[in-house]
């Protein structure tokens, strides 16, 4: 599902996560992951071209993140086809820093060999995105707006998220749990 008309003023879900970035994308497939047939809602601002426009490159894991992504997840495949293997960390620092125009100016040390757990240097924006469309096609509805306000209640009594959209118009959800991803 996704935002607007087909949206209920009301709809429930089992899990509102405020917050569509790296935290909420991967919390949400991993629900959906080990609870199969949970409903589950996102609600982030930014429009389909604000993510598609992403380009947080650099970033990378480290070896228990790469085993949750890899496995809990069930990224290997697609880490390994989309995203640079990572040999731990490595440094450099100038010979000259007054001269440091080429990787020659520097010198460098790093591991001699790969660690036994693989690692990533990751594309955040393209993960983004990819985990987005993953999620979506797992039946996570998405809804593109700003939380205006929730309510934490006890008991059995839902919890409930008011948003407004992008464009016009507000919703209520109300939740069974909320997570905040922001």
């Amino acid at each position: 599902g996704f935002y607007g008309d087909e949206m209920q003023t009301n709809e429930h879900f089992d899990v509102v996560i405020m917050g569509g970035g790296f935290a909420g994308n991967v919390q949400a497939r991993h629900l959906v992951r080990k609870l199969p047939g949970i409903r589950v809602a996102i609600v982030d601002p930014r429009s389909d071209e604000k993510v598609e426009s992403i380009h947080k490159i650099g970033e990378s894991t480290v070896e228990i993140g790469a085993i949750f992504l890899s496995k809990e997840l069930g990224l290997v495949d697609y880490l390994i086809e989309n995203h640079l293997p990572k040999c731990g960390l490595a440094f450099h620092w100038p010979r000259d820093p007054a001269k440091t125009d080429t990787i020659d100016d520097y010198f460098s040390i790093w591991p001699p060999r790969f660690p036994k757990v693989g690692t990533f240097q990751v594309h955040r924006g393209k993960l983004e995105r990819d985990l987005q469309a993953m999620n979506r096609e797992a039946g996570v509805t998405f809804l593109q707006g700003k939380v205006k306000d929730f309510d934490l209640t006890s008991g059995d009594e839902k919890h409930s998220v008011e948003v407004k959209l992008n464009g016009e118009g507000r919703v209520t959800l109300t939740g069974d749990h909320l997570i905040d991803a922001a």
